[in-house]
C-alpha cells in the first residue's frame, strides 16, 4: 500500500468509522475533491493539512490517537475504498457535516447541500472554486 493511500485509508476510518460504506466513499470523494483544488493535487497532504479533517490534525480530537486494527472489517472497507478511484456521489461536495450539527457551520462561507448519504451532508461552494 503506497503512504497516499494508507493516509486515505485512516483519514477515512478515523473521520468516518460507523457510518455506512456510502457514507465513507462520500468523505472519500470530499478528501480527493479539496486535493483536487491544492496545486499539488496530493490526497495525503490534503488530509494532513491544519484544520482540515480534525481526526488526522485536530489536538483534542479522540480520534488523532486511536489505530485500526488489521482484523477491522471497517478499516478493510477504508483500505479498498482508498484503493478505488470511485464516482463521485456528493456533486462536487469539499465539506460535510454529521450529527450534532444541524446546518453548515458559517466558517465554510455561502455552502450549497449536494447529497445526504446515511446522515452524512455533503456540501460544495455556491460559487465555483478555482482550480
Amino acid at each position: 500500500m503506497t503512504y497516499s493511500t494508507f493516509i486515505l485509508a485512516l483519514t477515512l476510518w478515523r473521520e468516518g468509522r460507523g457510518v455506512s460504506l456510502a457514507a465513507r466513499s462520500g468523505i472519500a470523494s470530499v478528501i480527493r475533491n479539496r486535493a483536487q483544488k491544492r496545486s499539488d493535487r496530493n490526497t495525503a497532504a490534503a488530509c494532513i493539512a491544519p484544520m482540515q479533517f480534525s481526526g488526522m490534525t485536530a489536538p483534542g480530537d479522540p480520534n488523532l490517537v486511536k489505530w485500526p486494527s488489521e482484523f477491522d472489517p471497517q478499516w478493510a472497507e477504508c483500505v479498498s475504498i482508498a484503493q478505488t478511484s470511485g464516482i463521485d456521489r456528493t456533486g462536487g461536495a469539499i465539506f460535510y457535516f454529521t450529527a450534532p450539527l444541524t446546518e453548515p457551520p458559517e466558517d465554510w462561507g455561502r455552502v450549497v447541500g449536494t447529497v445526504v448519504l446515511d446522515g452524512v451532508h455533503f456540501y460544495r461552494p455556491d460559487t465555483p472554486l478555482a482550480a
